[in-house]
């Protein structure tokens, strides 16, 4: 019998039909991986854009400024740190003082009188150097607690500028000294960084007829202009860049020298 004609062109139906399938089968997967093609394409310029653009660059930089700060303000901090570790071991602490050119970098205390710490540590213990101490009716807690006069007070051996303690404050009466170290810091009570601008380095009578009085905190505008006329003229070096008047908040660091009634007083006022 011969064969059906339909069934011929059945056939070929079913051969057309799975050529049809298969042209569809690899026409997706060219789509397929035109699209892989060009996601990964895509990937690359963006990775590319991440890492040599230099647009991208400032917020690597932002983020080392941001760590540079952090450290610069945990650096800042250390000396309120100190002054408040000092503080939590006595009471009596009120400053901190730090001389540059010197290793004056210590606590500040201050009693009921001038006697108690003459001869003992900021921590109380027994010591012939004593320690640096505030007159005790100086203010120190804040800026706007400061007298007109504030005096620190400090032993010294001799007129010796290179022993312990206030013996290195008698460096300012060397010009070159001076003029590279013209500041020093003093920490109040309540963590305020002042700053203090030397403008004389001198000494004094305590005693006798030209006796200089310098242990009022707030003498009249009239005395205190006397006083600071005073304290220029008797200066080992000459400060004539610094401007200093009544109006002005000074501090005086106060000690002893071979003379008994001679002090040697580094006086400087308020600027920051």
């Amino acid at each position: 019998m011969p064969p059906r004609a339909d069934g011929g062109r059945g056939a070929a139906g079913a051969s057309r039909k799975k050529e049809e399938l298969q042209m569809s089968e690899r026409t997706k997967k060219i789509i397929l991986w035109s699209a892989c093609g060009v996601v990964g394409f895509a990937l690359v310029i963006m990775l590319l854009l991440i890492f040599l653009l230099p647009g991208i660059r400032p917020q690597t930089q932002s983020s080392s400024v941001a760590v540079s700060s952090s450290s610069q303000a945990s650096s800042s901090s250390e000396a309120d740190t100190r002054l408040e570790d000092a503080k939590s071991q006595n009471s009596d602490v009120v400053a901190w003082l730090t001389v540059p050119g010197t290793e004056i970098d210590d606590p500040v205390v201050q009693a009921a009188d001038n006697d108690y710490y003459l001869r003992r540590t900021w921590l109380g213990e027994s010591d012939v150097w004593g320690s640096y101490f505030l007159d005790y009716e100086c203010h120190a807690r804040e800026v706007a607690s400061l007298d007109k006069v504030s005096i620190i007070y400090g032993h010294s051996n001799g007129d010796s500028k290179d022993d312990k303690n206030f013996s290195q404050i008698k460096r300012w009466e060397d010009a070159d000294f001076a003029a590279q170290n013209p500041t020093f810091t003093l920490r109040l009570t309540d963590g305020t960084l002042t700053t203090w601008q030397v403008f004389a380095a001198s000494k004094v009578p305590v005693e006798g007829e030209n006796a200089v009085y310098y242990l009022d905190p707030n003498p009249s505008e009239e005395t205190y202009s006397a006083l600071l006329n005073t304290l220029r003229a008797a200066s080992a070096q000459s400060f004539d860049g610094v401007e200093v008047t009544s109006q002005d908040k000074i501090l005086i660091l106060s000690t002893c020298t071979s003379n008994d009634i001679v002090r040697y007083v580094l006086c400087a006022k308020l600027v920051a």
